[in-house]
């Protein structure tokens, strides 16, 4: 007899005759059992109670189902990889795994899908339908599930538990991915590069990086991507789902979720939970090679391709390589030049939002970030964690040619170009090239004269903001930098770094020509100028040429007779600032510089030098 009721259940469903309607949602089915199920989620009524947890449910086949969650059962197997499953539906589904057959098709885009809920779900995307609607906040959802999901984010309940880490979990998913961060299991191979991934979505996601498809686009704005678009003509795609709802926050600007301690406000909770990261100071994540600790996972993800030195992805164009798929979309913009992000303060223009933001605090003078040691505050907290390693002295970082070691990646990349000799970076008025984007943009203000950054003192302007900071000091005084041989202050940790090398006589830089050796590359640069006789500054009043421009604007006193720098002892005034240094030390006795030989002191260098010429006759 059940035989037959199977048979004509099944003869039913293709005629599709819904003979039976919900007064209710006017929603009609096939079978009258059907229908009183479905009049169960008007009435809210759960007839039926798990005995071991007391959870209800509205028909008699879903506590079936959960009770398999209690006795842990698993009935069905796998023949192929013996994966087991409590439900006879679930193997079907896991099945079509092994097979890659997609027999379900949605009519308006021809995608496929193994299940035909997953075709239901993709439909209510080209309908724009969310008919569940959460009662707390009245946000809308086209799935159920998604509803369900999104209740737990109120009720703030975590019911799966890890084993081994006894971290709670809302969804027995998010628990299941959480346990191969335990088991370091990465089942999902990419064909391409050989990359692994822990799930197949994450798989996915990255084939998307080799294909180049970028199938979702933001309705606001128009950044779009698709198959059927031309990706020639369309200049802004998404890869995820997630990055086209982060790119209409950022068209909407609401921000949600408020700080409880410092009440900064947030677009996004996820956000908001790692920003609370920093008040707490907790970071649970360690890496297991260098034992340094994370606040989040993706961190320390991001911190163990430093030691794997693992660069998967490459640039099509210049063939560069990248660890991350974030910093080759990043790398495509610089030669696309595209700048979609734009200041509304100065109109200034940045390829990627993060750079926006940072660049937003020039403007409201905001520094949030202070280092406990000195007091310093800074915009950024990356700009006060390098801050840091300048008080606790670490260097991580080591080249693997000299085994001069850096406090930063960026610094190490930096200084490897002077062994490659590498200067990727070209003027294109001069032709002059540069190891370092940064120096180009420097560069290139000698070339237009314009200077930006004017000083609030005295009201002398510069052309870089660096520039200006560093000219800040000499109004301030303030010398955080201190010599631990002669105790000797300085206002920038890089004239500390070069004062040092006078007491280790380190000379690194060697000209090609005649073997000099200079402790510092600008004095190499410049004494390359005696070969190449190149003196490419000129004086406007006199036509004199010079091939230093310090050396011009020294000169330029001569025309202008102007003596800035004033003893403030004897009111006697110089031309130059290192003049007046000199002069000081009459006043003070002091004589750091000692002959080695006869043990003689003088107060300038230059001295000593001269003087050092009398033992070598």
């Amino acid at each position: 007899m059940f035989l037959i009721g199977g048979l004509l259940k099944h003869m039913v469903t293709p005629s599709i005759k819904k003979l039976h309607r919900c007064d209710v949602c006017e929603k009609t089915f096939v079978q009258r059992g059907t229908l009183k199920r479905h009049m169960l989620t008007h009435t809210k009524k759960k007839p039926h109670r798990c005995n071991v947890c007391e959870k209800r449910f509205t028909a008699s086949g879903d506590i079936k189902r959960h009770m398999l969650t209690h006795t842990k059962e698993k009935l069905h197997r796998c023949y192929i990889c013996e994966k087991r499953f409590t439900r006879c539906g679930s193997l079907k589904t896991h099945m079509l795994t092994h097979t890659e057959e997609k027999p379900h098709r949605c009519v308006v885009c021809e995608k496929r899908f193994k299940v035909i809920s997953s075709l239901k779900r993709h439909m209510l995307t080209h309908t724009k339908m969310k008919p569940y609607r959460c009662v707390v906040c009245e946000k809308r959802f086209n799935d159920s599930s998604n509803l369900k999901t999104h209740m737990l984010t109120h009720t703030k309940e975590k019911p799966h538990r890890c084993v081994v880490c006894e971290k709670n979990f809302s969804f027995i998913s998010n628990l299941k991915t959480h346990m191969l961060t335990h088991t370091k299991e990465k089942p999902h191979r990419c064909d391409t590069c050989d990359k692994r991934f822990s799930q197949s979505g994450n798989l996915k996601t990255h084939m998307l990086i080799h294909t180049n498809m970028k199938p979702h686009r933001c309705d606001t704005c128009d950044k779009m991507g698709s198959q059927d678009f031309n990706f020639e003509q369309s200049d802004h795609m998404f890869i995820e789902r997630g990055n086209v709802k982060r790119n209409k926050l950022n068209h909407s600007i609401q921000k949600l979720h408020p700080c409880d301690v410092c009440e900064k406000t947030f677009v996004r909770s996820g956000n908001l939970k790692r920003h609370m990261l920093t008040h707490t100071n907790e970071k649970t994540h360690r890496c297991d090679v260098c034992e340094k600790r994370f606040a989040r996972g993706g961190d320390l993800k991001t911190h163990m391709l430093t030691h794997t030195k693992e660069k998967t992805l490459r640039c099509d164009v210049c063939e560069k390589r990248f660890a991350r798929g974030g910093d080759l979309e990043t790398h495509m913009l610089t030669r696309t030049k595209e700048k979609p992000h734009r200041c509304d303060a100065c109109e200034k223009s940045f390829s990627v939002i993060s750079n926006l933001k940072s660049h937003m605090l020039t403007h409201n003078k905001e520094k949030p970030y202070q280092s406990d040691v000195c007091n310093k505050r800074f915009t950024q907290s990356g700009n006060l964690k390098t801050h840091m390693l300048i008080h606790t002295k670490m260097k991580p970082h080591r080249c693997d040619t000299c085994d001069k070691r850096f406090t930063q990646i960026g610094n190490l990349n930096t200084h490897m170009l002077i062994h490659t000799k590498m200067k990727p970076h070209r003027c294109d008025t001069c032709d002059k090239r540069f190891t370092q984007r940064g120096s180009l943009k420097r560069h290139l203000l000698t070339h237009t004269k314009e200077k930006l950054y004017r000083c609030d003192v005295c009201e002398k302007t510069f052309s870089v903001i660096l520039n200006l900071k560093s000219h800040m000091l000499t109004h301030t005084k303030e010398k955080l930098y201190r010599c631990d041989v002669c105790e000797k202050r300085f206002a920038r940790g890089r004239d500390l770094k070069t004062h040092m090398l006078i007491h280790s006589k380190e000379k690194p830089h060697r000209c090609d020509v005649c073997d000099k050796r200079f402790t510092q590359s600008g004095n190499l640069k410049t004494h390359m100028l005696i070969h190449t006789k190149k003196k490419l500054h000129r004086c406007d009043v006199c036509e004199k040429t010079f091939s230093v421009i310090s050396n011009l604007k020294t000169h330029m006193i001569v025309h202008t007779k102007e003596k800035p720098d004033q003893c403030g002892t004897c009111d006697k005034r110089f031309t130059q600032r290192g003049s007046l240094k000199r002069h000081l030390l009459t006043h003070t006795k002091r004589k750091p510089h000692r002959c080695d030989v006869c043990e003689k002191r003088f107060n300038i260098f230059s001295s000593l030098k001269r003087h050092l010429l009398t033992h070598n006759k």
